[in-house]
């Protein structure tokens, strides 16, 4: 059986990066708990299986606002360092989130279109 399919080579280089506008500490701490829970299979496209599609990544942080400065390397994850958060901020946002995710219970969660 012939299968076909594309593939990135390794060691190839790809850039993203996030704008976030507005967003409390909270906010920010949920989107390094969602990397982080990522980081755990870090996998893009199909065939991860077979060992294709594993990535690492570093994100740096340009802030402005409030906490304005800008951050190299704040946050990374590899094969072979697992996750790193070398940012105070991030890491105080993270542990924000954490907190406010401690308080939820089901007595005090809304579920729409039910009373």
């Amino acid at each position: 059986m012939i299968r076909r399919f594309e593939v990135i080579r390794a060691g190839t280089r790809m850039y993203s990066w996030f704008e976030i506008f507005n967003a409390s500490d909270e906010e920010i701490g949920l989107l390094v708990a969602i990397l982080k829970k990522f980081s755990i299979q870090p996998y893009i496209g199909g065939r991860s299986a077979s060992g294709y599609g594993r990535i690492g990544a570093d994100y740096s942080l340009l802030i402005d606002g409030d906490h304005e400065g800008r951050e190299e390397n704040a946050l990374l994850f590899n094969l072979n360092e697992g996750f790193v958060l070398n940012s105070q901020f991030l890491a105080d946002c993270l542990e924000k989130f954490n907190r406010w995710l401690s308080t939820i219970t089901a007595d005090n969660v809304f579920f729409f279109g039910k009373a």
